[in-house]
């Protein structure tokens, strides 16, 4: 079985966490409280984490960040995907820097990248881009994040050999069914994840296979219990979680996207799974107490919820 096929298996029906990053007032990384979340993270019902670069941080941290899931990952059990952008190394030659990314990825252990696309208002070759990645060596999970693009050269990709699943990252609904609905018609057997942490229970009704999402890093157990609801046709006990879950969401998630790693940072703390020194944001900042408080009365419910 290739690496895509089995990455393929895992993730259709899978949950994956998008983690934030732990810092201290300083705006350091909370190191050694990092470590012990990530290891009691991996302990829930996750097929794995996906990580990326950390903006404005030294090439160090990167790599330390990095390091620290990948070997939390593989002492679990679980992938470690990463988040590939065409612009994150500033490069005029995107496709030449994935070239030469992919295979250093490969050889740390990654198992599988998560393809973000091109811009193109700034030029990164859509085209290019995606044949550098098809012609890497790791499975690949295209991002789509918007309507748009080749679609000609969208279809090549998802037919590509490499290709593990398809993401919809766009926050629209009507992304995620058209996405699901041409996979359906042309390529059935490529999972449809969703990261659409707003509405999770739509999206598995639109089609949605599996997700990767940041709500998963906060509330693992609940999430992969919806999940399991939709595969079993348990409707009554998917309509209350869903309802539970969505409300937490929509607190957690504002449409605008304020304050959304402040947020999740706070949330892991409420539940106990990061101390109170290592709820800080790389700005050095921390949501506002009165912020704090109203996202712990809306989201609490998920604790007695599960």
């Amino acid at each position: 079985m290739s690496a895509a096929a089995t990455v393929r298996g895992r993730l259709h029906r899978g949950l994956v966490a998008s983690p934030p990053t732990p810092c201290l007032a300083t705006g350091s990384i909370a190191w050694e409280a990092t470590a012990a979340y990530a290891a009691s993270l991996l302990r829930e019902p996750l097929v794995g984490v996906a990580v990326g670069p950390l903006p404005g941080r030294p090439p160090a941290d990167d790599a330390a960040w990095l390091e620290l899931w990948l070997e939390a990952s593989q002492a679990a059990g679980k992938l470690c995907l990463v988040r590939c952008d065409p612009l994150s190394d500033e490069t005029e030659e995107p496709a030449a820097w994935l070239r030469d990314e992919l295979p250093r990825l490969a050889g740390l252990g990654v198992a599988a990248v998560l393809l973000e696309p091109p811009l193109p208002e700034v030029g990164a070759g859509e085209a290019a881009w995606y044949e550098a990645a098809a012609a890497g060596p790791l499975p690949l999970v295209p991002v789509w994040r918007w309507s748009g693009g080749d679609r000609a050269v969208w279809r090549a990709l998802l037919a590509a050999p490499a290709t593990a699943a398809v993401l919809v990252e766009s926050g629209l609904l009507t992304d995620l069914q058209e996405v699901a609905g041409l996979v359906k018609d042309e390529f059935g057997e490529l999972p449809v994840l969703t990261g659409h942490d707003r509405h999770l229970a739509a999206d598995l009704l639109a089609g949605a296979v599996g997700a990767v999402l940041a709500a998963a890093a906060v509330w693992p157990r609940p999430l992969a219990a919806l999940l399991q609801d939709a595969w079993d046709g348990h409707w009554p006990d998917f309509v209350a979680r869903a309802a539970m879950l969505d409300l937490a969401a929509l607190a957690a998630f504002p449409e605008d996207g304020a304050d959304a790693e402040a947020r999740l940072l706070e949330l892991l703390h409420l539940e106990g799974r990061l101390p109170d020194e290592a709820v800080w944001d790389a700005t050095g900042q921390r949501l506002a107490a009165d912020a704090a408080a109203t996202l712990r009365w809306k989201a609490g419910a998920v604790r007695g919820g599960r």
